[in-house]
């Protein structure tokens, strides 16, 4: 992490190469390197303007990515870190809302948008799709 940071300060590798490389990452069908990948993009998402404007634009992929919201939504295995991306995931996502959300309108729609509607709990950690939440009940 420190190279990739130090990198992007120095102004070596363009903010927008840096981000592309961390979604090719973020879509790789291993969630270990999710989970890296996006702890990578939460680094930089709080030093960077440009990554924020970049992951916004994104923002729908990446939750896709990380909470697999809708039933077409497959997390990769292993299996049991599954749940450490989707609450790695959501504390950031909330984090960067409590930081940035008074300044990126978009952040905070999609907050307030996957708080609602989506039902992710923010405060337990807990994003499931409407069916797994159906099997919860039962």
């Amino acid at each position: 992490m420190k190279e990739v940071k130090s990198l992007c300060k120095k102004g070596l590798v363009p903010m927008p190469d840096v981000f592309d490389l961390v979604m090719k990452h973020l879509q790789t069908e291993h969630c270990q390197v999710r989970i890296s990948s996006f702890q990578i993009l939460d680094e930089l998402f709080h030093r960077s303007h440009a990554i924020r404007e970049l992951t916004l634009e994104k923002l729908k992929t990446i939750v896709s990515l990380t909470l697999a919201l809708e039933l077409s939504d497959n997390l990769p295995p292993p299996r049991k870190f599954q749940a450490i991306l989707k609450k790695t995931a959501i504390k950031a996502i909330d984090t960067w809302n409590d930081k940035f959300g008074a300044h990126y309108n978009k952040l905070r729609i999609s907050y307030n948008f996957l708080r609602n509607k989506k039902n992710v709990d923010f405060k337990k950690l807990v994003a499931m799709t409407h069916f797994e939440r159906k099997q919860e009940e039962k």
